[in-house]
């Protein structure tokens, strides 16, 4: 009879355990995650925009890959530079 009682205490205090290492695992991974979140510096560097062109290009500089799409343009061309990437949209 002793013995059953001390088991039933028991199994709580693992499920609490369970629990704490389970929020503790959910809390290092949204950390984890929220650290490899893209930064980016977009920085203007060259804008063509001739008339006799209907289209006109831009490029950005960025830390991380840039996206596919940047301030309603697409990503047409990607660049590989020291410190980053330059991304040229359309």
């Amino acid at each position: 009879m002793l013995f059953s009682s001390t088991m039933k205490q028991k199994k709580p205090r693992s499920e609490e355990k369970m629990r704490k290492r389970i929020t503790l695992m959910l809390f290092l991974l949204l950390s984890m995650t929220a650290g490899y979140t893209p930064t980016v510096q977009a920085d203007t560097l060259l804008v063509v925009d001739v008339e006799s062109q209907r289209a006109s290009y831009v490029a950005y500089n960025f830390i991380s890959y840039p996206p596919q799409t940047y301030n309603g343009k697409t990503l047409v061309k990607v660049d590989k530079i020291k410190g980053g990437y330059v991304g040229w949209y359309v």
